[in-house]
């Protein structure tokens, strides 16, 4: 530690500069470190000598440390509470929690003059430890006492702030000249009793009632914003967790009752599928067997209708034979009897052929009617058999003209009986 001021030094060194007259120390200036000297072993501003150290200077400025008993901060069920102290081998430090808001005073006492400002910032290796200097650079003129740092810790890391090593940087600046008159102030009261007002002073309070944090508090209970954003985020991020969990949950509910239902819908469809398949086989069965049958039966009416026609020409033959022979009248009356018989027969046998085209049509429509457009390819099949039954019923038609054109023949060969039998 330097050697104190002289005891002539007085405290009206805090607003007469007594450099003012030297030209090298302009308004302005940064101080450099001989200059911070001079000014701190001569005249007691600045810093106060029992706290200043020589090895503390830097080129343009002077390095504090942390004062080793007096940092706080605030818990929200213990309201305000010391930092914890531990040990390492760099010496004491504080623990500066996680997003945290701490207090912390400095060792090192001001005593700046009314023609300079203070100016000072963190460390920058805090800066990069994640730490916030929660204050403005700036320490008024006239300021006379110990500053106390709010810093943030804005890192999930804890941060260690050793006592005994550089903590905070300040340099000094200084104004332009205080105009006092010629008969400046022998006292801090005088000063502030003629120039408090007109050159806007510093409030005499913050300087003498602003010892400790509460001085500065008051009753609020600052706390790092971080902390209550930690514990909305734990909270919020625990409900959504256990959102998560009932959400997938949830999903494996819907998931399961999805393939249940699919499989349902599946073994439901293969079902519908199946029936419908079955129906449409037998309907190809009954279609299949009805046009079988209609084969068969037309088959046989037809091979009946060609045998008559053969027995009708041996008819015709046995007719001429007989006219011959004389014969003629009564071969007439079976012939016209017979073939009355056969109209008969044959219109029997159009009608049954009628009702079985009925039948059929009318299976056919409710078939169509359970399987809808599915079997729509037998509908082509019904109408092949509809054409048969037409071509059956035109050759019928071709019969009887076969027959009408006999029975022409026939009364021909009467009437020509007849002439014959007349003749003288």
């Amino acid at each position: 530690m330097d050697s104190k001021p002289p005891d002539e030094l007085k405290e009206k060194w805090l607003w007469i500069d007594p450099f003012g007259t030297d030209t090298r120390v302009m308004s302005g200036a940064v101080l450099l470190a001989e200059d911070i000297l001079r000014y701190v072993n001569e005249f007691n501003v600045l810093l106060d000598q029992s706290d200043f150290s020589k090895g503390k200077l830097k080129g343009a400025s002077y390095t504090m440390t942390p004062h080793p008993s007096d940092a706080w901060m605030f818990d929200e069920s213990a309201g305000q509470v010391r930092l914890a102290v531990r040990e390492d081998s760099k010496g004491p430090y504080y623990v500066v929690p996680k997003h945290s808001l701490v207090f912390i005073k400095l060792r090192q006492r001001l005593r700046i003059p009314f023609y300079v400002i203070g100016r000072h910032n963190l460390k920058i290796s805090y800066v990069y430890q994640g730490l916030l200097l929660g204050t403005g650079p700036q320490v008024d003129p006239g300021y006379v006492g110990n500053l106390i740092i709010p810093l943030h810790n804005l890192t999930t890391e804890v941060v260690k702030i050793h006592i005994n090593e550089s903590f905070v940087s300040i340099d000094f600046v200084r104004t332009t000249p205080m105009a006092l008159g010629d008969n400046p102030p022998e006292t801090l009261k005088e000063l502030y009793s003629q120039y408090g007002s007109d050159k806007c002073l510093l409030e005499m309070s913050k300087v003498t009632s602003r010892v400790n944090l509460s001085d500065y508090l008051g009753n609020a209970t600052p706390q790092s914003a971080m902390q209550e954003f930690l514990k909305n985020y734990t909270s919020t991020k625990a409900e959504l967790e256990r959102t998560k969990i009932t959400l997938d949950e949830s999903l494996r509910r819907l998931e399961t009752q999805r393939v249940q239902y699919e499989e349902r819908i599946s073994q439901e469809v293969d079902k519908r599928v199946g029936k419908l398949e079955n129906v449409q086989k037998e309907t190809q069965t009954i279609l299949q067997e009805s046009q079988k049958v209609l084969e068969t039966k037309l088959t046989q009416q037809l091979e009946k209708a060609e045998g008559r026609h053969r027995i009708e020409m041996f008819v015709v033959a046995g007719l001429l034979v007989a006219t011959v022979l004389g014969i003629v009248i009564p071969i007439i009356c079976w012939v016209r009897d017979y073939y009355g018989e056969f109209n008969g027969r044959l219109f029997t046998y159009e009608q049954r052929l009628s009702n079985v085209n009925m039948d059929h049509t009318n299976t056919v429509d409710k078939m169509y009617l359970q399987i809808s457009n599915s079997l729509s390819a037998l509908c082509v099949k019904q109408a092949l058999v509809v054409s048969t039954l037409s071509d059956a019923e035109m050759k019928i038609n071709k019969l009887e003209v076969q027959v009408t054109g006999l029975t022409g023949l026939v009364s021909r060969i009467m009437s020509t009986n007849s002439a014959t039998n007349t003749a003288p």
